[in-house]
């Protein structure tokens, strides 16, 4: 019986499965037998949640052609045992590049310097991170090593794109069989298209930030609908991505605010994009939640962090640590609040480890069933292939693999892996030595011996009947076994060559004899030898430390949000910016987000009191030129021109520096684009809410504004080499920029008003809205002649530059900017850092301020805006500007500058309570907020943030404890890797 099953399994592997006649020509005699195969009594998992025993699987012809009990067999038809094991349905991963890995970039033949435009020869998009023609099926080829590694994991199908560009072309759906031709591998050849935020591997200028990314794939998004209202152009790339509209739309991102930003631009679109994530979902759960976006995940969860030196509790950060402990539970958090998800490989250090990762997933959450689904019929689902793939029913492809045990047992093996009906053994398993005491026998002696095997065995001894009678030597490697018996160590003089592998708990094989005949054998397991310690230890369920989500997660934020309280402060020195002008011994009540009234001796009953004696009440501080809460680059400046992005595409609700900006006392703050060219981006207008989402930091219905920029920046002096390509390189040309644009501008605004199916142009249409008064310019400037050149552009075309930032030598041009109606938010004392504010004074806004201009004081520098406080009393040293006016540097006035006094910058009935308590008078540089409201939610208070710093560290010590431990007790480790803190001003550059 034995002989028969040897040589029935060994034709099996050598038949190829033919599913349909080939195209392709034989070279000799042709197998036409289909490789039919019937599974025997095992324990099915249909789908998730739906097992069954003691079923059959027929497989005919690649596909599963019935399940069920007591199936009758077909003529022909092989048959397997599968009694003790459990089959599964293989494994489905939506991001993944196996097999197009040949796909190559375009090559530059350009040497150092900016390059402006595609260098892709042929019909195509003048951007070449834009290549939806790209089809990943042209570039599919099967990998053998990397095939079998993805089978030993269970993975039988792949949906394999180019990971390259921010519109990566169509994706493909194959298997991971072995097979020539790799068409006979293709399930489906366009199954979705491939998206991301990041431009890839392009040494193309423009994108360099994700804001000019986003801009990018909007502006796509627009020139198909363009294309599609027909236009002159004929562009290949255009074609693909209309022809690719009708696919699933996969977007790859990088952390829990581009999904909020993916979903942005989806909804924009009318589109549902499947966002492949980053696994830090379970920072902000219920975002995502209301997000209604399908996922994909991996699992490439950190190592534990292992501590040697106390210094590197210096090194790492709070958040870093949290990470480590939570995300293992990002999984589980997202199947209980009911989020669709489907599960990848994509960036594991290893294949290898992924079993090892969703195990670690179960143990800390995920439900098992839930864990099967993310890797089955979810996937299946999510591309629209539920009829071929996902699960094991009659009709679909036979893609299913057999465990020796459940497989989340952590002790259970894969035996096998079906693939397109083909039967795969798993060579490359780890450690799949089935240890323990055998009952050897052959087909050509009726004697039965005692054998004793281990992985580690280098000689085999046959013992018949409590005697020694053969001797030899063996190797055992993973599930294959290989032996010889020694003559002179036989009593008989007998040679035995043996060659075979574990098929479950037994062993089988052939072998040849000292006269050359060939005999079949078998090891039948009597008692398997155990490792208890090792047992044990797989076993041992080892939990991450427990630790709360924070908002924003770092380390000074809160495990819940802040509400709006009633308060009322009494006794202080209040500073109203308004006709009362300061008043001391006075109180003020604030309610459900607005100031109710101040005056003396008020009461309110249910009010929180606060004693605010010998301290002073202002309103917040506004920031009117900032760089801090932006993501992956403040520069766009691949362009002359990046009117289209938005810095509201990428504002950052993570960045500490909101919390510590909020205690100096800041509550609102203009978020600007650099100064890399001279039409810059479009603002975002934020306040301080520590804690909330990116969309939620927003000021509602504030006006839009967009950067300009002059100067050395923009002509990109400094920038070497790399800055010689683009234009303008002189300071005529960044007025011949402004020109081209403005007269662009109301070309366009004409043309869409006589054709309003026209392609949008979302580079002229900001330009547009300036024109029409619809957006206002802040513009980054230094000396007296651009500053004119631009009032008098500006008056060409009929519209006012709002403000002038930095405005160095403002007070050279303060009469012509009164006449123009301009404002000026500079630095109160910086000089001499640049050449192009060699004349720059620190009397500048005093001077500004006395002709009557709006001045602003403003930081550009994510530290000095801690104390901007102090900057504005520098108006008082330089230049005797009065205190309630200087005060109203940094608050009033800027709130004039950005449209928002009306709401906002003083202390009166029914303004926004975005006010501080300060220990002294706010232009002292002894004065420190105590505590910092915004719309009447107190987000800093400096007693709490004490508590807060003391908090952090123990915590930290908590964590590195915890993992210290748990690397001793055997848990994969790895040293503390700092974090980088990126720091934003107006000429950083970001790729």
């Amino acid at each position: 019986m034995h002989f028969r099953l040897f040589y029935t399994i060994l034709c099996f592997l050598l038949i190829t499965t033919i599913s349909a006649q080939s195209t392709f020509p034989n070279n000799g005699p042709a197998d036409p037998r289909p490789n039919n195969v019937m599974l025997r009594r095992a324990t099915v998992v249909v789908a998730p949640g739906n097992v069954q025993t003691g079923t059959d699987i027929l497989v005919e012809k690649g596909r599963i052609k019935a399940v069920g009990k007591n199936i009758a067999l077909p003529q022909g038809c092989q048959e397997i045992d599968c009694s003790d094991k459990w089959i599964y349905s293989s494994f489905i991963d939506l991001y993944s590049n196996y097999g197009v890995t040949s796909w190559q970039p375009i090559k530059s033949e350009q040497g150092r310097g900016q390059k402006l435009l595609s260098e892709k020869p042929g019909a195509y998009y003048w951007n070449e991170s834009i290549h939806p023609e790209t089809n990943a099926f042209e570039y599919f080829v099967s990998d053998e090593k990397e095939a079998n590694n993805l089978r030993g994991q269970g993975f039988g199908v792949t949906l394999s794109q180019i990971k390259d560009g921010i519109s990566r072309g169509s994706a493909v759906l194959v298997s991971t069989g072995e097979k020539t031709p790799s068409s006979n591998l293709i399930i489906d050849e366009r199954v979705a298209q491939g998206l991301s935020f990041s431009k890839g591997s392009t040494n193309q200028s423009y994108p360099s930030s994700q804001m000019g990314s986003i801009a990018l794939l909007r502006q796509l998004y627009y020139d198909g609908i363009a294309q599609d209202k027909a236009t002159d152009e004929k562009n290949l790339s255009i074609e693909a991505w209309r022809t690719n509209a009708n696919l699933k739309s996969i977007i790859a991102v990088n952390s829990w605010q581009e999904v909020l930003r993916a979903v942005k631009v989806a909804k924009e679109f009318n589109k549902t994009y499947i966002v492949k994530s980053a696994g830090d979902e379970y920072q902000r759960i219920d975002a995502i939640k209301a997000a209604n976006t399908p996922l994909i995940i991996p699992i490439n969860f950190p190592e534990v962090v292992k501590s040697d030196d106390i210094l590197d509790l210096d090194k790492i950060s709070l958040e870093q640590i949290k990470h480590v402990a939570l995300a293992p539970r990002n999984p589980g958090i997202l199947s209980q609040n009911g989020i669709k998800f489907a599960i990848t490989s994509d960036g594991l250090k290893e294949i290898k480890e992924f079993r090892e990762k969703l195990l670690l997933a179960v143990d800390h959450g995920l439900d098992k069933d839930k864990a099967l689904a993310a890797l089955t019929t979810v996937p299946a689902e999510l591309i629209g292939e539920s009829a071929q793939i996902g699960s094991i029913e009659a009709g679909k492809w036979a893609n299913f693999f057999v465990m020796d045990k459940n497989y989340f047992d952590k002790k259970a093996k894969m035996t096998s892996h079906f693939v397109q009906g083909r039967k795969y053994e798993l060579y490359n398993l780890p450690d799949s030595t089935r240890d323990g005491k055998f009952l050897f026998s052959t087909s050509i002696d009726n004697d039965k011996y005692n054998v004793h095997i281990t992985k580690s065995n280098k000689e085999i001894n046959l013992v018949y009947q409590d005697t020694l009678k053969y001797k030899g030597i063996i190797s055992v490697n993973n599930n294959k076994i290989n032996f010889s018996l020694d003559p002179k160590g036989s009593l008989d003089g007998k040679y035995w060559s043996c060659s075979g592998r574990l098929d479950g708990k037994n062993y089988y094989g052939i072998g040849q004899n000292q006269e050359g005949a060939s005999f079949t054998w078998t090891m039948t397991l009597v008692e398997e030898i155990r490792d208890k310690k090792k047992e044990e230890k797989a076993d041992s369920l080892i939990l991450m430390p427990e630790t709360k989500v924070l908002y924003p997660f770092v380390g000074y934020g809160n495990e819940k949000l802040p509400v709006a309280e009633k308060v009322l402060f009494k006794n202080a020195t209040l500073w109203t910016n308004e006709a009362d002008g300061i008043l001391k011994e006075t109180d003020i009540l604030i309610e459900n987000g607005k100031i109710v009234r101040y005056g003396k001796n008020l009461s309110e009953a249910g009010a929180k009191v606060i004693d605010a004696t010998g301290k002073h009440v202002t309103s917040g501080v506004i920031d009117e030129h900032s760089h801090i809460a932006i993501s992956n680059g403040v520069n766009e400046g691949g362009q002359e021109s990046s009117a289209e992005v938005r810095i509201g595409d990428v504002v950052n609700s993570e960045d500490v520096n909101i919390y510590r900006q909020l205690s100096g006392g800041v509550t609102a703050s203009q978020l600007l684009h650099g100064s890399a060219n001279p039409i810059g981006g479009q603002a975002a207008m934020i306040k301080l809410r520590w804690g909330v989402t990116p969309q939620d930091l927003m000021i509602k219905d504030a006006d839009q504004f967009i950067k300009f920029a002059l100067g050395e920046n923009v002509k990109q002096v400094n920038w070497g080499i790399q800055g010689r390509n683009r234009y303008p390189q002189s300071r005529m040309g960044v007025e011949q920029v402004y020109e081209d644009y403005f007269s662009r501008g109301q070309a366009y605004i004409a043309d869409r008003k006589a054709n309003p199916n026209m392609r949008r142009d979302l580079d002229l249409e900001a330009i547009a809205e300036i024109l029409q008064a619809k957006r206002f310019i802040t513009c980054h400037s230094y000396q007296q002649g651009e500053i004119n050149m631009l009032m008098k552009v500006a008056d060409k075309y009929k519209f006012r530059v709002n403000t002038f930032t930095h405005i160095l030598e403002g007070y050279k041009v303060a009469d012509k900017m009164k006449a123009h109606g301009v404002g000026a938010s500079t630095f109160s004392d910086w000089w001499a850092y640049k050449y192009e504010v060699i004349d720059a004074i620190p009397y500048n806004g005093a001077i500004m301020h006395s002709v009557g201009l709006v001045v602003a004081f403003n930081s550009d520098d994510a530290e000095m805006a801690r104390r901007l406080n102090q900057e504005a009393g520098k108006a008082v040293l330089y230049g005797g500007v009065p205190e309630e006016e200087a005060w109203k540097f940094v608050t009033l006035n800027p709130a004039k500058l950005l449209h928002l006094d009306s709401h906002m910058g003083s202390l009166k009935a029914g303004k926004d309570a975005d006010i501080v308590l300060w220990s002294d008078n706010p232009l002292s540089i002894y004065a420190v907020a105590e505590q910092t409201y915004v719309d009447g939610i107190k987000y800093f208070d400096r007693a709490e943030d004490k508590i807060k710093q003391a908090t952090i560290a123990q915590e930290k010590m908590r964590l590195l404890r915890a993992m210290d431990k748990m690397s001793a007790g055997g848990m994969k480790s790895e040293g503390v890797r700092p974090k980088r803190e990126v720091l934003y001003h107006c000429d950083s550059e970001e790729e």
